[in-house]
């Protein structure tokens, strides 16, 4: 399967090196999030996160900021020590009666119990938009009166592709794919009639690539009942 970098060099010598390596980029990240969205699409809990590390719930400290990667909450959890079992919070919007009550509610959470007693919420941080950069708070009620230890269980967003040295957030099994769309792409701001033929080339990878994305596990398939003659 092709790394970045070797994705960078074909879509190189496909264009006929008429392109930038910005616009090389511009192309690949383009092909990128079309796969990336299509395998969401086909499996919302392909690209998940076990994350514990970057919030540590302190006390009178109710918002904390979420992973640069932050993409979708599947689950966030609170416990005392290393001992204690996980103990889901459950999402509330700010404006709800629960969550405004809960904010007056100091008793903290039940150590140990299945549900954590803390709701939350989550917002995108406004002041940090306005400066083009997107972070994701979450606000936790009641206000935390100790520190608590913090999972978050989260679907990572797709990470942007600027140069050979970038992360790609895509399964080997989809890089074909992915160069043949960007060659599609960069040939088609050339005005080259092969544009359609890599394009087709693409999309036809990225169905069988979508096969793979299907199915994750096959512990228990399918049972078949047998005819009462195969049991005599």
């Amino acid at each position: 399967m092709p790394k970045l970098g070797q994705i960078f060099d074909q879509c190189r010598k496909a264009s006929y090196f008429s392109r930038t390596d910005d616009e090389i980029a511009s192309a690949i990240n383009k092909g990128g999030f079309a796969l990336f969205s299509a395998t969401l699409k086909e499996f919302r809990g392909y690209f998940l996160k076990w994350d514990t590390t970057t919030i540590a719930i302190a006390a009178n400290q109710d918002t904390y900021a979420l992973p640069a990667d932050f993409g979708q909450m599947i689950q966030l959890a609170e416990r005392q020590t290393a001992s204690d079992p996980w103990s889901p919070m459950t999402p509330l919007n700010l404006n709800s009666r629960y969550f405004i009550n809960s904010q007056f509610d100091f008793a903290g959470a039940d150590p140990g119990g299945l549900n954590s007693q803390y709701v939350y919420d989550i917002y995108e941080d406004g002041a940090q938009a306005e400066q083009g950069v997107t972070q994701y708070q979450v606000k936790l009620a009641p206000m935390p009166q100790q520190a608590l230890q913090c999972q978050i269980i989260y679907a990572a967003t797709w990470l942007e592709i600027n140069s050979p040295n970038s992360l790609l957030m895509l399964p080997p099994e989809a890089t074909h794919a992915l160069q043949d769309y960007a060659i599609a792409e960069l040939l088609q701001r050339n005005g080259d009639q092969n544009a359609g033929a890599y394009w087709q080339t693409g999309k036809d990878l990225e169905d069988r690539y979508l096969t793979f994305v299907r199915e994750r596990q096959i512990q228990h398939q399918s049972t078949v009942e047998p005819y009462v003659d195969d049991l005599s």
